[in-house]
């Protein structure tokens, strides 16, 4: 229930701030005849699109971590749980491509670098999360590990599907 509270907020959110600027910036153009009802068809689908997309992403989290736990009998609460998701979205949506571009600065384009360093980086921050909420260090450990497996499979999968598109429009098939 608090993941579809979740999503229900980042809807209200972004269908407000995309029917602000929709709204303004087909107002200035004049392109069509009723600019609020292009504005609250276009804010409505992207907020609905993009809550989706943190809704599947929460659920996704929230599942390994219950799935975790009922193999390895975690003591951890649900609170808990869903206060590290809430942590390691804000962190993995708004801070994470800040210090990894630190990371390209400081060492440049090299990917094995770059891989390791966003495995320290993820490790540390859900490490620091599990501390703040004083989830034992073991278990906090064990969750780190998950996310950060989690992560990385999201990634590269969707890096190879698109791989694999991209190889598709251009005729060469992997």
């Amino acid at each position: 229930m608090t993941v579809l509270k979740i999503g229900i907020a980042v809807f209200i959110l972004v269908f407000l701030t995309f029917f602000y600027f929709v709204y303004k910036g087909e107002r200035e153009e004049k392109r069509g005849k009723n600019p609020l009802v292009t504005a609250f068809f276009v804010s409505f689908v992207f907020g609905l699109i993009i809550s989706l997309l943190v809704v599947i992403i929460s659920f996704l989290f929230f599942g390994s971590v219950n799935v975790l736990d009922g193999f390895l009998h975690l003591d951890i609460t649900q609170k808990q749980i869903f206060s590290l998701l809430i942590g390691y979205l804000l962190f993995n949506f708004f801070l994470e491509n800040l210090f990894m571009a630190a990371v390209r600065h400081i060492v440049g384009t090299n990917r094995l670098i770059e891989l390791i360093s966003a495995i320290v980086i993820r490790f540390i921050v859900v490490l620091g999360i599990g501390t703040f909420l004083s989830i034992n260090q073991v278990e906090n450990i064990i969750i780190a590990i998950c996310f950060i497996m989690v992560t990385f499979l999201l990634e590269y999968v969707s890096k190879y599907i698109d791989e694999k598109q991209k190889n598709k429009t251009n005729g060469t098939d992997i």
